[in-house]
């Protein structure tokens, strides 16, 4: 058995050691189920060291390994743990905080396929021949099939109905592979907001944006204006002038009516 070292979401400046099996392989910055006490939790793995300070004996093991790669790159782990040491935070709370809710809750971090129903021939014959006039739902299923592809576990349609027209060989599954693409890639050329609704800029708010457009190195700024006269505007159309170039946008939001 090999120690694994972990950090948990508890506001403790620790990190707490478990053992693994060779048939569990944990990795740095991946996520692993563990028992806490009574309960099971979610830790981030931060080490696998050689040795712990806690007697080999008195070590429990994890319950299961969830990533099979770190969810974290270089750059992003080390500025998490440089901001933990910085703010004087547990680098569990950090870490936690920079994912999102499903994987801090253990769900998949790998996007699954995804399963749609599609009409056979034989389907669009029983509609045809009207053989199902008695199959109420079973014909609104096939009708809503003849327009589109629907994705499996749709709830316009109960899955008795499913399986009855599957059983028929009415309809068939059709798996599509979901294509892992980052931020990046997925905003490709298309804009962020609504060309068709896109807020004109006033002769001011325009002034203050061209500023920041052609600025050069490091620079801070400040908008003033009174509530309403338009600075949120500015901010989101040079947000996306810089995500356009591949570069990244950190916005805090003071106030909770502007979230």
């Amino acid at each position: 058995m090999n120690i694994v070292r972990v950090a948990l979401a508890v506001p403790l400046p620790r990190f707490f050691d478990y053992l693994y099996s060779p048939d569990l392989m944990p990795i740095v910055g991946g996520r692993v189920l563990v028992p806490l006490g009574s309960q099971k939790r979610v830790g981030i793995v931060v080490d696998l060291p050689a040795s712990s300070d806690v007697a080999k004996e008195k070590l429990k093991p994890i319950i299961d390994v969830l990533d099979a790669e770190s969810l974290f790159n270089s750059t992003t782990w080390d500025w998490l743990a440089w901001s933990a040491n910085y703010y004087r935070a547990a680098l569990g709370d950090v870490l936690f905080q920079a994912l999102p809710v499903k994987l801090r809750n253990g769900e998949s971090a790998v996007k699954n396929d995804r399963t749609f129903w599609r009409i056979t021939d034989l389907g669009k014959q029983a509609l045809e021949s009207g053989e199902l006039k008695r199959a109420k739902k079973q014909i609104e299923a096939l009708n809503l099939l003849l327009t589109q592809d629907l994705e499996k576990g749709n709830n316009e349609i109960s899955s008795a109905i499913w399986s009855a027209l599957k059983g028929k060989d009415y309809v068939e599954e059709i798996i599509v592979p979901t294509e892992q693409k980052s931020w990046q890639q997925a905003l490709g050329d298309n804009p962020l907001v609504n060309l068709d609704n896109r807020l004109t800029l006033n002769k001011q708010q325009a002034l203050a944006f061209s500023q920041l457009l052609f600025q050069e190195g490091f620079n801070v700024w400040l908008l003033e204006g009174v509530t309403g006269s338009g600075k949120t505007e500015i901010y989101l159309q040079y947000i996306e002038e810089v995500l356009k170039k591949g570069k990244q946008v950190l916005v805090l939001v003071p106030e909770i009516g502007l979230t």
